[in-house]
């Protein structure tokens, strides 16, 4: 399967852009059994975050965005801290995630851009 991508323009803000529905599409049209999908967005002013947003309540992801701001507005230092990858284990054309955990992308940088977000599969060998 190898590197695929796909893009996300942001609005400016610190608004949660969800990519679990992307990133399970992918997984899903996967020919690998079981593997790791490794997710990156290049650059330094957007992050990746993976949390739990029970029954589709995003206020626990909204919380973390506010609580990253509180620390700062630096939107590279938020990068650096936050960080942007992710590694993600997957099984049977599904991420092995837990019920409600959404993964999403944030920009700190305040303008509109367009995010190219990269995507590894790589296959679990036994």
């Amino acid at each position: 399967m190898g590197l695929r991508s796909f893009e996300l323009r942001s609005s400016g803000t610190p608004e949660p852009l969800l990519l679990t529905s992307q990133l399970e599409r992918l997984v899903q049209s996967c020919q690998y059994s079981a593997g790791l999908m490794q997710v990156y967005v290049p650059g330094s002013g957007a992050a990746l975050l993976s949390v739990d947003c029970p029954e589709g309540d995003l206020s626990p992801l909204q919380q973390t965005i506010a609580d990253a701001l509180r620390l700062s507005e630096n939107p590279h230092l938020l990068s650096a801290l936050l960080g942007t990858r992710l590694a993600l284990p997957f099984q049977r054309q599904k991420l092995l995630r837990a019920t409600w955990q959404e993964i999403a992308l944030v920009e700190w940088m305040p303008m509109a851009r367009w995010h190219q977000i990269q995507v590894l599969l790589t296959e679990a060998r036994p």
